[in-house]
């Protein structure tokens, strides 16, 4: 088969490489669409994969090719995603269901092979089905969705409440889509880029601050009565988490969502007001993929299916697989304006 193959920090080469086989409890799945996370982008050009050669990419859906001896052939042909972590099912979290958190984990794109390839071999579990009401690209959403949706349900936001995002990407955009769902009275977005605030206008949300062009503090104070009663830190940035802190409500959440930048340190007046107001500051992490008392990826393919959460929306580059190198050089480079850039193969 064909594949993106990582062989070095900044050495991502289209070659021929073996078709995977699936085992006993395994299925082949011929990939049709896998999107660029923002984490791939630091993955191939900076950090690299846990080992070379890899395959990187995650947010992948396709067509199930071929099915283990132990499974049923009639599953020849679904519609799915995958699921990218695979838990080792044995440490405590994997006893409690919180996979997001195992201690021993593999994960498909970073520590095993991924869907920046034409084929991907992954256990039955993994897959996440969906009908024909969703397109293969939006079916790779269902990943980021879930992620979006994850973070919203950490906060227990309630009707009526004000939200502020951090970070205008395709997460922080997801997030605000499911704020919106779950009853969010008014939602701001908050970004550097002005493009990206321009496109999240054109999507319907019209509440956006360019910290660039206006005080962001002064600007959620003054849209919400007492501060805003939830904040989404979506951006990884020090100074994102002040404002964060310096514009929430007293007794409100901030929601940390964004990986970090670097080191993050908060002043000495900042520390305070965490304590003064009495605020609860969470961390997000993946999704839960555990049947009770919710999958969530479950949850965001009956959302999208249902057309009460759309996606494509979001998809503003579609390549080919063999052109991949070309958009995550856009990517890296930013010459051009893009939030989800998807990989397709016909």
């Amino acid at each position: 088969m064909k594949a993106q193959v990582l062989h070095e920090i900044g050495k991502l080469v289209y070659e021929d490489v073996c078709t995977p086989v699936p085992g006993e409890d395994e299925v082949l799945v011929k990939i049709k669409a896998c999107g660029v996370c923002g984490s791939d982008i630091p993955r191939i050009f900076e950090t690299g994969t846990y080992h070379f050669p890899t395959i990187p990419g995650h947010e992948m859906s396709g067509i199930v090719e071929d099915v283990g001896k132990n499974l049923d052939k009639s599953l020849i042909g679904k519609r799915a995603a995958v699921f990218p972590l695979i838990p080792c099912r044995k440490c405590e979290c994997c006893e409690a269901g919180n996979y997001g958190q195992c201690k021993n984990y593999d994960y498909l794109g970073s520590r095993t092979n991924g869907g920046f390839a034409e084929y991907v071999v992954v256990p039955l579990w993994n897959l996440c089905f969906f009908n024909e009401n969703l397109t293969f690209e939006e079916g790779a959403m269902i990943e980021p969705a879930s992620v979006a949706a994850h973070a919203l349900r950490l906060t227990g936001m309630d009707l009526q409440d004000n939200i502020v995002i951090f970070g205008a990407g395709p997460i922080g955009l997801l997030v605000a889509k499911w704020a919106k769902i779950y009853g969010a009275s008014k939602i701001m977005l908050v970004d550097i880029d002005s493009r990206k605030l321009e496109f999240a206008r054109a999507l319907g949300f019209e509440h956006i601050c360019n910290p660039k062009d206006i005080d962001s503090v002064g600007w959620i104070k003054s849209e919400t009565t007492f501060g805003a009663d939830l904040i989404i830190e979506g951006t990884g940035a020090g100074i994102a988490l002040e404002q964060a802190i310096e514009s929430v409500r007293d007794f409100g959440t901030i929601l940390l969502l964004g990986n970090p930048m670097g080191n993050t340190t908060i002043s000495k007046n900042k520390h305070s007001l965490i304590l003064r107001k009495q605020l609860t500051i969470k961390g997000s992490w993946n999704t839960y993929y555990a049947k009770f008392p919710k999958n969530e990826w479950e949850m965001s393919v009956h959302a999208m299916e249902s057309k009460t959460l759309k996606v494509a929306d979001l998809i503003t580059h579609k390549v080919n697989l063999a052109d991949l190198n070309i958009a995550l050089n856009m990517i890296l480079n930013k010459t051009d304006f893009y939030c989800k850039v998807m990989v397709i193969n016909n």
